[in-house]
């Protein structure tokens, strides 16, 4: 894998809305879209429901990608995380996937540990989401550093 080079994947299936599985050089791939974070769905906590814009991002994701006739993967500096998934700034027909997800105010920028190509426009794009208050934006005090505010215990799910 090439830094700033894309790479044909085919979607298997969107997982949140910053979390993608694909198929990849013939192996089945997670994929974290790079620099940004979106509210969780909290799969792996029981009784626990999605933070809010979490189903907004997933479907906007979606909606992206199940119309685009091309997906692409970009590599950065950084190309796997600790979870072993693949890092990448996501293309759709040509269109910065994760730039639209900061537009529309669905996803936040973040884990900035390097340099990173798409960084000044990740940070602009959010800008102006925020000053809009577009979605995650609209409401006091939900995004953090850290994340997103949800005051709804979160209780881990225990596997039997």
């Amino acid at each position: 894998m090439k830094v700033h080079q894309r790479e044909r994947v085919k979607l298997l299936t969107v997982t949140d809305g910053d979390t993608i599985v694909v198929n990849w050089h013939g192996k089945r791939e997670r994929v974290r879209l790079l620099l940004i974070d979106s509210p969780e769905m909290n799969y792996s906590l029981k009784d626990s429901s999605p933070d809010p814009y979490a189903f907004e991002a997933k479907i906007f994701l979606e909606n992206e990608l199940l119309l685009a006739e091309t997906i692409e993967l970009e590599f950065d500096s950084q190309q796997r995380d600790n979870h072993g998934r693949l890092l990448a700034h996501l293309f759709a027909d040509g269109k910065n996937v994760n730039l639209a997800l900061l537009d529309e105010g669905l996803a936040r920028y973040a884990f900035e540990f390097a340099e990173y190509k798409y960084s000044a426009d990740y940070k602009e794009a959010e800008r102006k989401a925020k000053e809009k208050k577009r979605n995650i934006w609209s409401r006091e005090n939900y995004v953090t550093q850290r994340g997103f505010y949800n005051p709804q215990p979160k209780r881990i799910m225990r596997l039997r």
